[in-house]
């Protein structure tokens, strides 16, 4: 009786630990990915007009203190890049936007996901594919503005 009753103390020892954990975080902070739940309206410009937009980067309307706002521009072009066959890749400062044109957010229903889907050259051919990438499970809004919160590239 006493074996099960240390069992039982652990268990909610480790409950009450967890419990008051959660309270300290910051409600404000976003888990990592997932900001298409909290975003709308992604637009992908295309022209930098001198007003601090760069082919690659990523605009949308974003939940910021409980309304939905546009953000400042994501150089998704940071984070994103081709491989040698065309493909979009998690890369540190891949540029994807210089070799990718017609840039836009999908919905997937088979697997209930948002991708950046475009249209990218392959290097060395020269020769254009369609190619997809989840970019939900690393981008994140942080109260209406993008952020990579992935692992180091």
């Amino acid at each position: 009786m006493l074996k099960n009753f240390k069992k039982g103390l652990i268990v909610v020892s480790v409950l009450f630990l967890l419990l008051l954990a959660t309270s300290f975080t910051d409600s404000n902070v976003a888990i990592a990915g997932g900001f298409t739940k909290e975003c709308t309206n992604f637009n992908f410009p295309d022209t930098n007009v001198g007003r601090g937009i760069f082919a690659g980067d990523m605009k949308a309307d974003c939940t910021k203190d409980g309304t939905l706002a546009p953000t400042p521009p994501f150089a998704l072009s940071n984070y994103v890049g081709i491989n040698n066959e065309g493909q979009l890749i998690w890369k540190k400062s891949g540029f994807y936007g210089i070799f990718c044109l017609n840039r836009r957010m999908v919905y997937e229903i088979n697997i209930d996901d948002w991708r950046l889907e475009a249209n990218c050259r392959h290097p060395g051919v020269g020769t254009r594919k369609i190619s997809k990438l989840s970019i939900n499970e690393r981008i994140s809004n942080q109260n209406g503005t993008l952020v990579y919160d992935g692992p180091p590239l």
